[in-house]
Order: structure tokens, then sequence, then C-alpha cells
């Protein structure tokens, strides 16, 4: 995930409203939306390092990663980051066990945030996580409506800005097409507004825009992930090729267990 943007009571309608691309190389390959088999997992897979950029469980736990954009940085990890969202929608233990074993993996791994918490129940909560930055604690979210991408929660970048006022604008109009319309810009910020994270201008602005087209990497899905901590959830995929056009779609239904 390179993109989320997410309200968390902030909203009669919609307690929980998140709308989430997925930018990445389109050779890498991937699963659809599913169920996984034998699991209670409801996610897509990444078919070469195992994991998943999103993904709730039946019960309700949930969970979303983007990298950390570290231009000039060796990289030199041996865990991907997609398997925090495994670890996370794995577990059994409460949200705090969790965070532990997340802290230890993320010496493991390249730079990440994570999003992740419990959407049902009485205890329900978001939790935002990453393994840069000052503070390696998890950041417990209250309610408002936040948007990140390749850095941390508050660093505010174009296309976060953005994403926020269009989020604002679907909890406000409250109809659940609207919120394709969150991460669906394609303008590429000006030069003066780009963020410095290492790489050359022209990817820079490349990566500026909150859909990105082009050739070999770009936007491959979007996740829309409407519900209610205390009712159901709806999570609905849309998959894109190389020109950034519509190529198929999968949707799951949770129903909180009573």
């Amino acid at each position: 995930m390179c993109l989320i943007a997410f309200a968390w009571e902030a909203s009669a309608e919609y307690p929980f409203a998140l709308v989430a691309n997925r930018d990445e190389f389109h050779g890498r390959p991937t699963s659809a939306l599913g169920w996984w088999p034998n699991t209670q997992i409801a996610a897509g897979r990444d078919l070469q390092a195992g994991g998943t950029w999103l993904g709730i469980t039946a019960g309700g736990r949930f969970a979303a990663v983007t990298n950390v954009r570290e231009g000039g940085v060796e990289q030199t990890a041996s865990l991907s980051r997609g398997l925090l969202v495994t670890q996370v929608l794995e577990a059994q233990e409460s949200l705090d066990v969790v965070e532990q074993k997340l802290s230890k993996m993320g010496e493991e791994t390249a730079g990440f945030n994570l999003l992740f918490g419990d959407l049902f129940g009485s205890n329900h909560e978001l939790r935002f996580l990453s393994n840069r930055g000052s503070s390696r604690s998890a950041r417990v979210i209250s309610s408002g409506i936040y948007a990140f991408s390749n850095a941390g929660l508050d660093d505010h970048w174009p296309k976060t800005v953005a994403a926020e006022g269009e989020l604002r604008r679907a909890l406000r109009h409250r109809h659940p097409d609207g919120f394709w319309d969150v991460t669906s810009g394609r303008n590429v910020a000006q030069p003066e507004d780009l963020p410095d994270t290492g790489v050359e201008l022209d990817v820079e602005r490349f990566l500026s825009s909150a859909f990105i087209v082009g050739e070999k990497y770009g936007t491959r899905s979007t996740m829309r992930v409407l519900g209610q901590p205390k009712s159901n959830i709806e999570m609905t995929e849309r998959r894109y090729n190389e020109l950034g056009e519509i190529t198929g779609s999968s949707q799951i239904r949770i129903v909180h267990p009573t």
C-alpha cells in the first residue's frame, strides 16, 4: 500500500471508513481479494513474498501497511513488510501482545507504517505503528480523519492532504460510490510541493499523484472498507492494468458475530 485515507469514529453513518491504493510493479504476482483457504482471513496475497498489504478477519481484526520511502538507503531487510499484516491477522492475542511482536519483527524489515486494530466489540481500537521516526511505540488513533503514504502519519504530502479532503466530502455525501474518488486523483504535484525522500526529482513527481499510472509500476488496486465497529463491514477491491483501467473487482462482507 502506498496511500491510505481513513476515518475513525468521525461519522455516524460510517464510523470506520478506509480507502487505500496499492502501488506496485505490475509484474509482481498477486492474488485478488478473497478468503484464504482454511483461515478466517480475507485479503489479497503477495505471491512473491507470501504476505499481504491489507486484510481483515471474520472477527474484525484489521491491518494495512505502507512502506517508508528511503531513497539512497541500502535495504538489507530479511523480512517482507507484508508479513507484519499477516502477523496481526493470524494472532489470537491482545493488541498489546501483538504490538510487542510487531516491534520485534520491525527490527528485521525495511521502513514501514502499519495501521492495525480490532473493529468489532466493545474494546474496538486502532493503532498506528512505524519502525521509523522518534517513537517506536504504537499510537492509539483518536476520532478523526487521517491519510498517510510513504512517510509518517503527521507528514503532509500533497496527495495525503487531498485524500483527507476527498474523504471528508465522501462522508458528507454518504454514498458508497463516492469513496472511490478519495484516492483516484491522477494529477502530479508541483516541484515546489514535493517531499524529499531521497529519490530523483522526476521519480518523486511521478510518485506524487494519488493514483499512479505507469507501464512498469503503478496503482495495482484500490481497497474500500466501509463499516461500523459494532456492525457489518464491507470490503471491496478494484484492480487495474498498466493504463489505469479497471480489470476486475471482488467484495467481502463480514457480519459482526452475535
